[in-house]
């Protein structure tokens, strides 16, 4: 299974969209021009093939359009893959297997792919989350600069539907948010290393497909996770509950 990428023609070079929602993580955009009407031959620029499946929104930084996807049997073939903007072209792709290769599916077959959550870029690094449990880290070339499993050292993630929520950066610290039935989380890795720097578990609160966003609150910055029936608050520091 394979998926297209097309990008339209801008009048204007637009800004970066370096994570989900774009800049400001509020899926608004100060860039005018764009195009309003598209097809097959209209306002096209290129179209190119991606190997496998996915759901991820490309972000782009520069002149590269990063996205990722799965293949392979259960999907555990983990693809980063980074496009030229202007001609489509593919710069580079790093292909990694998950650990461990265990479909979080009981709904949906695999098939669907385990590629939902966007990835986030800073100058320096890009970070993926799929929905094996596998977060990654690369540098801004392809190079893999670390990987850690979530599922290894949480346990398997349990979700009809899979993971959609995308992982987050702030002041060096990778945010991400795993709400399944079997036991829902939200913890904060250090963006060199992937350690844990907070894990706090999320009772009462099970399948759950939102982004954390991160939030100024009385000089605090906190990170704001939406869940079953509530928000909460976390401190981006420490991961109390506020």
């Amino acid at each position: 299974m394979s998926r297209l990428i097309c990008i339209l023609v801008p009048l204007l070079m637009a800004a970066d969209w370096p994570q989900w929602r774009g800049p400001t993580a509020d899926g608004v955009s100060r860039e005018t021009g764009f195009v309003t009407e598209w097809g097959p031959q209209k306002n096209v620029r290129w179209k190119t093939a991606v190997p496998g499946a996915g759901n991820s929104s490309p972000i782009v930084v520069g002149n590269d359009v990063i996205l990722t996807a799965t293949s392979g049997r259960d999907h555990s073939e983990l693809h980063v893959l980074c496009y030229d903007r202007d001609s489509g072209k593919l710069r580079w792709e790093r292909r990694l297997t998950a650990t461990p290769a265990d479909a979080p599916f009981s709904m949906f077959p695999p098939e669907r792919g385990h590629a939902a959550s966007t990835v986030v870029a800073t100058p320096d690094a890009l970070f993926a989350l799929f929905g094996t449990g596998d977060v990654v880290c690369l540098a801004r070339d392809g190079t893999l600069n670390w990987m850690r499993s979530l599922t290894k050292d949480y346990g398997i993630i349990r979700n009809d539907y899979g993971i959609a929520a995308s992982p987050m950066f702030h002041d060096g610290k990778l945010v991400v948010q795993i709400d399944h039935s079997a036991g829902s989380y939200v913890t904060a890795l250090d963006a060199t290393t992937g350690r844990t720097t907070w894990k706090v578990d999320r009772t009462d609160i099970y399948d759950n497909w939102s982004t954390p966003v991160f939030a100024n609150i009385h000089g605090e910055t906190q990170v704001v996770a939406l869940g079953t029936k509530s928000i909460v608050g976390y401190d981006l520091k420490t991961g109390q509950a506020r």
